[in-house]
């Protein structure tokens, strides 16, 4: 499967590689944002996650607790992250992105 890849890919992987975090755990500093998210909006599901050459991992969540990561080219995120502003799916069963489904 072909993903986006945003202009800035390279320096964006340099950045989160320098920042050696360890992804094997939940970061508990914000999964309560995640929560706020998702009751501020009414979403059943809320993520900050992190991109990286194959995968997305999930620095914090709501909705989706035992799932760590996935492959990034299953990822809303993918598309995300070649925005600079705000980006919102509103119904992933009717957006024309749906990699998961």
């Amino acid at each position: 499967m072909n993903i986006p890849i945003p202009e800035n890919e390279a320096e964006r992987l340099s950045f989160l590689h320098d920042m050696k975090l360890d992804l094997s755990l939940p970061f508990e500093e914000i999964q309560g944002l995640c929560k706020v998210a998702s009751n501020l909006v009414g979403a059943p599901i809320a993520l900050v996650t992190l991109i990286d050459e194959t995968h997305q991992s999930f620095l914090a969540s709501t909705g989706l607790d035992d799932i760590r990561e996935t492959d990034r080219e299953v990822s809303f995120c993918t598309h995300a992250i070649m925005e600079s502003r705000q980006f919102e799916v509103v119904d992933i069963l009717l957006d024309a992105r749906r990699p998961v489904c």
